[in-house]
């Protein structure tokens, strides 16, 4: 099949769930000898090929939320225009026009990976919207999938049709690890620090690690430090300055080391006290996937798609409460040999489980081939 891929800004990208979901799938189709087409943002620029894929980047407007916005326009017109048998719309918010493509007979599918209209950061007018791109999303698609039991129990409360999505979870693959000594490089000890993976927005929650981070320190002679791997579309961005700003009491107890490459990220679970994974919402949080593949404890708010994915291998806090996940880490310091436990059984049941990036690839298939 030719198939349009609607969804990531970028590819490749160090970070972002979508995008890595994305990556992995269609290169994995593409190697299947289906020609695969990922319309991202930042153009205009020559088309290039990566894995397989041609990425062709469209002009856009500048501003975060102008870029998605001309972004979801000439993305749709360019998938109704070109030459393709399917066009998979990624992300909610992309989908606003995701009814053009079947003007020209194009099979539509789309992929639920959150529920962006969630969060409590957008006002009344760009909640309204974003609402009426979920309800676009499922009205136009022929196919639908779900990255959560979670996620698709939430939809299908306010869209019938959403019970018949198909459930895919993402998958996980592990890099090879970086040499321990880059830990050195970056100011932290094996085991005395706690991690968060993440981009620097408001929805992940990292405020709340950093308010208990501190409720830590002064708790705590033996305290942990609070390492925070990610970063923000846009440099300098409010959000990332106000949590700077925040964690400035703590001095070098708390790190943002910025968006590290996988090799790294992997290194740095394999030698984290704990991940911290504080979201306010999520789909199927890849972070937590792969960290539990590495055996790191993982203490996460009790959002549904953490309950789902963590079970009982995981810590839990009520979303949003700095004080309980403060309680936890403390926890986590008395309980060395029980949060060790905790790691061990996530891995395993990250291994016996179905999170595998070809399956997904498969799944995907199967539902953008269906008549």
């Amino acid at each position: 099949m030719k198939i349009a891929v609607v969804g990531p800004l970028e590819l490749p990208k160090a970070q972002g769930g979508v995008t890595r979901h994305c990556e992995e799938v269609y290169a994995r189709l593409a190697a299947d000898g289906h020609q695969v087409t990922v319309l991202c943002a930042g153009g205009p620029k020559p088309d290039v090929t990566y894995r397989g894929m041609r990425i062709r980047s469209l002009r856009t407007a500048a501003g975060a939320g102008w870029e998605r916005l001309t972004y979801a326009l000439r993305a749709s017109i360019a998938a109704t225009t070109g030459d393709y048998d399917a066009v998979h719309y990624h992300s909610f918010a992309s989908s606003a026009l995701c009814m053009l493509p079947k003007l020209r007979r194009r099979r539509v599918v789309t992929t639920a990976h959150r529920v962006e209209w969630q969060d409590a950061k957008w006002g009344r007018a760009t909640r309204w919207f974003l609402r009426y791109c979920e309800w676009a999303a499922i009205r136009w698609s022929d196919g639908l999938l779900t990255v959560s039991q979670a996620l698709k129990d939430d939809l299908a409360s306010r869209h019938s049709r959403a019970a018949d999505a198909v459930v895919v979870s993402n998958g996980v693959t592990r890099p090879e690890p970086a040499d321990a000594a880059v830990l050195a490089d970056l100011g932290l000890e094996p085991r005395r620090y706690l991690l968060v993976v993440g981009r620097l927005v408001p929805e992940k929650g990292v405020d709340v690690a950093i308010t208990a981070e501190l409720l830590h320190l002064d708790r705590r002679d033996d305290a942990l430090a609070l390492a925070v791997v990610g970063g923000n579309r846009r440099p300098d961005s409010p959000t990332e300055r106000a949590l700077h700003a925040q964690a400035e009491p703590a001095g070098t107890d708390v790190r943002f080391l910025g968006v590290q490459e996988p090799p790294v990220v992997a290194m740095l679970y394999d030698h984290a006290a704990a991940l911290v994974a504080p979201s306010y919402q999520e789909g199927q949080p890849l972070v937590v996937a792969e960290a539990m593949a590495a055996g790191c404890c993982v203490i996460a708010s009790d959002i549904p798609a953490h309950l789902e994915l963590l079970g009982d291998t995981g810590r839990f806090f009520p979303t949003g409460d700095a004080a309980a996940l403060a309680d936890a880490v403390d926890w986590l310091l008395g309980h060395r040999e029980e949060a060790a436990s905790l790691g061990h059984r996530a891995a395993e049941r990250i291994a016996t489980g179905s999170y595998s990036w070809d399956e997904t690839a498969r799944v995907t298939a199967a539902v953008l081939t269906a008549s």
